[in-house]
């Protein structure tokens, strides 16, 4: 396993210093971020000189050979494609979803089951999944998507109409995903941040930095799609936590859309592993001033 670091200048300043500091062979440079490996020496020497700037904005990422892959039966979902919403579908969606109920599952923070989706506009392949606007977890499927899923006899999920607002009818051959099989509190770990806000709404909120992780008797018998217990996303919405059969038949069969972040078991060496990765990540970014962790809900 590699856990790397993702850095993002916070000014000109800091990324001219973040070069003077670090050699081409030390990093890779992706989308305006520079990945520097947990554990080089490369790091620490970065942190230090952009504090003379303005910082750096922090995040990491774990990769996983195949053989630690196999080892853990769950993964969690993140969105790679999107549709798009119009302004009035955003107002209908909003409403929906803030009219449904919260429910406490006793994980800190209550979450919102959200069923109900209109879009005015749907351009989706068969084979793809798209998350609903900019703001939600919610999902589409294409047709394909869907026919995949029931031939796999996959489990913890139904389908819900998505409804064209100008016709009034459910728009043929896409659906939302539903589950109501919500899992228990994750664990709270060196990649689990709380929130310090001078806002009390915000104040001590949980943020998610890295990966999920759950005690293995947690994921015993749970069916191949499950809602986290926490309101990992906007407005009181949780993440999908899947099976990785739902990972292997989505790439058997070319299906696009999702991309699968490992959920960890906790106990385990590659739990330890990953644990003092981000045990000794925090470390560096708390000797600095100016840089600081993304990711999450804020």
């Amino acid at each position: 396993m590699q856990i790397t670091a993702w850095l993002y200048p916070k000014s000109d300043s800091s990324r001219d210093q973040l070069l003077r500091a670090i050699h081409p062979e030390e990093f890779q440079f992706i989308s305006a971020r520079y990945g520097v490996r947990v554990g080089s020496p490369a790091l620490e020497r970065i942190l230090e000189a952009t504090d003379g700037a303005d910082g750096l904005g922090v995040s990491a990422g774990a990769v996983l050979n195949k053989l630690e892959l196999q080892s853990l039966p769950f993964r969690e979902l993140m969105c790679r494609s999107t549709a798009r919403e119009s302004d009035r579908d955003y107002e209908r969606n909003n409403a929906t979803c803030t009219a449904t109920p919260l429910q406490d599952f006793g994980a800190e923070e209550p979450i919102r089951l959200f069923q109900g989706i209109s879009l005015s506009r749907v351009q989706i392949k068969p084979n793809f999944v798209a998350g609903v606007g900019e703001w939600t977890d919610e999902y589409i499927l294409g047709a394909g998507v869907q026919q995949v899923f029931a031939a796999a006899g996959l489990s913890g999920y139904s389908l819900v109409p998505v409804v064209n607002p100008k016709t009034g009818s459910p728009w043929p051959e896409i659906a939302q995903i539903y589950s109501s099989s919500v899992l228990p509190r994750s664990m709270r770990d060196a990649s689990i941040d709380r929130i310090e806000s001078r806002f009390e709404s915000e104040n001590g909120k949980l943020r998610q930095l890295g990966c999920l992780a759950y005690a293995p008797s947690d994921l015993e018998g749970r069916p191949d799609f499950n809602r986290t217990g926490e309101p990992w996303r906007w407005w009181g919405l949780p993440s999908w936590v899947v099976s990785s059969r739902v990972e292997h038949f989505f790439k058997q069969f070319r299906l696009r859309g999702w991309a699968f972040r490992p959920v960890f078991l906790a106990g385990s060496n590659l739990y330890e592993e990953y644990l003092g990765a981000w045990h000794e990540l925090r470390r560096l970014v708390s000797k600095t001033a100016k840089s600081s962790f993304e990711g999450g809900r804020w």
